[in-house]
């Protein structure tokens, strides 16, 4: 995937506007074993996970860094996506208040999302938002953009919509974004009673202090 993206955006990377770093993200510097799944969004560092339990899957190794590493290295991101299948919490915790934080950070809700949220926090984290993710349900981008240029098409199931400035949503305390993830809990249930896909969600959060 690593020397894809860089022969796709072989321009980028030659004028230094792109730096693809083939590691995985953890909470140190080691090499982990990998579970690779046919489906390759599942594939994960997780054992128990849908890597090994659904279709097919086969093991490499993989060298991985610290998340507060990599930004050390490359820079502060103004804007941080994490969707690791489930190392989000691994990664996050390598981040430090004396260490440079991004403005703006999002992650795909798993079960450490409450663990991940108290992390926040203490970071310095203050607003949340919840987005569901998928064709249909991310809200075309605004225009004119807020956020460099405009995207002028709807999102599809492969993207995960706005960031920062652009989300659709209000920014919630820490007490709102709790009863909001209660609220869609409940909601994801019901769905799943029904037969119907339960959905996925990515949470944002801003650093306010830094705007």
């Amino acid at each position: 995937m690593c020397n894809k993206i860089s022969k796709q955006f072989e321009r980028k990377v030659e004028d230094e506007l792109l730096k693809v770093v083939n590691i995985g993200v953890s909470d140190t510097h080691d090499t982990l074993t990998f579970f690779r799944n046919e489906f390759s969004e599942w594939s994960s560092f997780q054992a128990k996970s849908k890597a090994t339990t659904q279709l097919s899957h086969n093991k490499i190794t993989v060298p991985t860094a610290p998340l507060s590493a990599i930004i050390e290295n490359h820079g502060t991101p103004y804007y941080v996506k994490i969707d690791i299948e489930g190392f989000e919490l691994k990664a996050i915790s390598t981040l430090s208040k004396k260490g440079p934080l991004p403005v703006y950070l999002s992650f795909e809700v798993n079960q450490d999302w409450l663990r991940i949220l108290d992390l926040l926090e203490t970071l310095g984290f203050d607003g949340f938002q919840i987005v569901r993710q998928g064709k249909g349900f991310l809200p075309d981008p605004p225009n004119p953009a807020r956020e460099g240029a405009l995207w002028p098409k709807p999102f599809n199931n492969n993207q995960s919509g706005c960031f920062g400035l652009e989300l659709s949503g209000d920014w919630l305390e820490r007490a709102g974004m709790d009863a909001a993830m209660a609220r869609e809990t409940l909601d994801a249930g019901a769905r799943q009673a029904r037969g119907d896909a339960r959905g996925w969600h990515d949470i944002h959060a801003r650093r306010g202090s830094a705007l």
